[in-house]
């Protein structure tokens, strides 16, 4: 597993919600992710496929900031093909591992024919021996951010690609959760890469210049789930 990026940082999550957790609620997301999970083969029932460049739509809602992205991406899980719909941001990371946040999670959505979900997450961080480490993938689109000035401001960019960036390429911890906003719908196919990307201050910076407070929700019980780490490679 990799999480070279340093300066992880810990939070104090509210955890109420598992001594009251709600009886017909019982697979919510996100989760604290251990990083003492033994890696399984992926034995073809997982995979990331960035498809080719597409067009993007970029808008300012009032708790996260979206990309209308589709058919950018394929998630492949278990023989269920799901399409690329949107990606959004939550910062601090929503996942943790061990208990330690980072600094921001990008949450790929992807849908099937038949309106299933599977989310891919990916952990962006700055390190602080490289703050100014720009991230390709990020660069595409937050130099726009200046646009976002109030929620409904949106732009379209021509082209958006996940290709080249190795989030086909991470191992990812999988499980069985739910939409981490209201209504918290369950039934999402949920997979976390285990490979930190870095980001610059900056592009943090612009993040939190259009998205002040912190938006994520506190990791909830994994009431006995199935946690599996799947190598990818």
């Amino acid at each position: 597993m990799s999480a070279s990026v340093n300066a992880r940082r810990e939070l104090t999550n509210d955890t109420s919600g598992c001594e009251n957790a709600n009886a017909t609620l019982r697979r919510q997301s996100p989760i604290d992710l251990p990083s003492n999970v033994v890696a399984v083969a992926n034995q073809a029932n997982y995979s990331f496929v960035p498809l080719a460049p597409v067009a993007g739509t970029v808008a300012h809602y009032e708790d996260t900031i979206k990309t209308f992205w589709k058919a950018g991406s394929n998630l492949t899980i278990n023989g269920r093909t799901y399409t690329s719909a949107q990606f959004h941001h939550h910062a601090p990371s929503e996942h943790t591992i061990d208990g330690l946040h980072f600094d921001l999670e990008l949450h790929f959505v992807h849908s099937d024919a038949s309106g299933n979900l599977a989310v891919l997450g990916v952990f962006f961080h700055v390190d602080d021996d490289a703050p100014d480490a720009h991230n390709p993938f990020l660069d595409q689109f937050v130099p726009g951010f200046g646009l976002l000035e109030q929620p409904h401001d949106n732009y379209t960019l021509p082209l958006v690609s996940a290709q080249g960036f190795g989030f086909e390429a991470a191992n990812v911890f999988r499980y069985e959760g739910s939409l981490t906003t209201p209504p918290y719908t369950e039934g999402v196919a949920w997979s976390v890469s285990t490979e930190v990307q870095r980001m610059s201050e900056d592009q943090f910076d612009a993040f939190k210049h259009v998205i002040e407070e912190e938006n994520f929700r506190p990791t909830q019980c994994a009431n006995g789930r199935d946690i599996a780490l799947i190598q990818t490679w």
